[in-house]
């Protein structure tokens, strides 16, 4: 990790993000489902953890795909 200049915390954290926009393609999982499938704790913090990532809600990032 040290020589990719990566941490746990932020592959971890890659992870959910790709997990959760994966997820966001299919159209067919709610945000609730989304947001235990990429290992919150709870729907408020995916969604909070979402927008800081993309910049966009989860409902505006569905609208403008």
């Amino acid at each position: 990790l040290l020589l990719q200049q990566c941490s746990y915390r932020g592959l971890a954290t890659r992870y959910r993000l790709e997990r959760a926009l994966e997820l966001l393609k299919t159209g067919t999982v709610a945000a609730k489902q989304i947001s235990e499938q990429a290992g919150f704790s709870d729907v408020n913090a995916f969604r909070r953890a979402f927008k800081s990532w993309t910049g966009k809600t989860v409902r505006e990032y569905l609208v403008d795909r």
